[in-house]
């Protein structure tokens, strides 16, 4: 049940850039710089010159399936790090959305971008569809008679056979719009991940991870050991710290890993004496200045480490952590920080 309802999630995501946030108001599985990296077809360093608004919808557009983000960035690229390079880039995106969080453009701010191609964005979408599609499909009998039970119990009203071919057909419909209306538009590859405002003097951090990253991507299948390194790298870094840690062990971040624990797991093997050594001595090079209260007390060297590392959000449940971590380049996923009381972790 937990990996269906993260398919949808992972669908509502992609489509959040079509449709109103009511749509698919979940918030999306984190999505490290590794993986931006990946799944961009362009990575620019760019100051944002304006948000062009778009006009509000109408009824009418409503009723004709037009949902479609109106809002337009418009960033003057300073470096590009990956892909086509261009003086102007004018990014699509719903300035509105509350959830799943979109991207943030900062008026008169410099900020690393992870964009997608309209056609790519809709090539994901398909994908995407696909697999929630297989996976449905292939459920046994007595998994779809408890799902709609469930569902049924929250309230849900099974369709009729002519109301389920109906949603199909709309469904269809929209689709195709969509892919119309994404052609020569350009998007943000993992909505609020895909923005970060790195301060000045950690972006040559970032230059070099993209860079290698990239590197090692285009060249095809990367090793196991390669990727690995990557992320250790990363991790040693104050501003990247949770990039590669994340990836290396997201069962140690409680409140992200919640939205993906049905796709993600811990690293193949536990990091090694090596490793944590390299980390250590990351941390003692480039602190991290953690404020708020982090419960239960870590009991291993990894959640340690982790738990002094990265930002997250309000929490939900006991046990999750509210800190803020000074000069990290953004903290994902983009929800509004709660006020927390300022307290050691040392």
């Amino acid at each position: 049940m937990i990996r269906r309802r993260i398919a949808a999630a992972l669908v509502a995501g992609i489509l959040a850039t079509a449709f109103p946030p009511d749509a698919g108001a979940y918030p999306i599985p984190p999505v490290t710089l590794w993986s931006l990296v990946e799944q961009a077809d362009v990575v620019v360093l760019a100051r944002v010159e304006r948000v062009e608004p778009g006009e509000p919808r109408t009824e009418e557009d409503m009723m004709n399936g037009d949902f479609f983000d109106r809002d337009i960035a418009v960033l003057r690229v300073l470096e590009t790090w990956k892909g086509e390079e261009m003086a102007e880039i004018r990014v699509t995106f719903g300035a509105g959305v509350i959830c799943p969080a979109p991207p943030r453009f900062q008026i008169g701010e410099v900020v690393l971008a992870f964009l997608e191609r309209g056609k790519t964005t809709t090539r994901r979408v398909a994908e995407a569809s696909a697999q929630w599609e297989g996976e449905r499909l292939r459920r046994t009998p007595e998994e779809k008679a408890a799902e709609e039970a469930e569902r049924i119990e929250a309230g849900w009203t099974p369709p009729t056979p002519e109301e389920e071919a109906e949603q199909r057909a709309k469904s269809e419909q929209s689709f195709r719009k969509f892919v119309a209306w994404a052609a020569g538009r350009w998007f943000t590859v993992g909505l609020s991940y895909g923005t970060l405002y790195p301060a000045e003097e950690d972006r040559p951090a970032f230059r070099d991870l993209v860079a290698q990253a990239a590197r090692l991507q285009a060249a095809g299948k990367v090793e196991p050991a390669d990727r690995r390194e990557w992320l250790v790298s990363a991790a040693e870094r104050r501003a990247t710290r949770w990039q590669g840690l994340y990836e290396l062990a997201p069962k140690t971040d409680k409140f992200h890993y919640f939205y993906d624990r049905g796709r993600r797991e811990d690293a193949d093997e536990p990091l090694t004496g090596e490793e944590l050594a390299r980390l250590g001595a990351g941390f003692v090079r480039e602190p991290s200045v953690v404020s708020g209260v982090i419960a239960p007390v870590a009991r291993s060297s990894t959640y340690r480490l982790f738990s002094r590392t990265y930002a997250t959000r309000p929490p939900s449940g006991e046990n999750l952590a509210n800190i803020s971590v000074d000069g990290l380049a953004s903290l994902p996923p983009s929800w509004r920080r709660a006020p927390s009381a300022r307290s050691s972790t040392q």
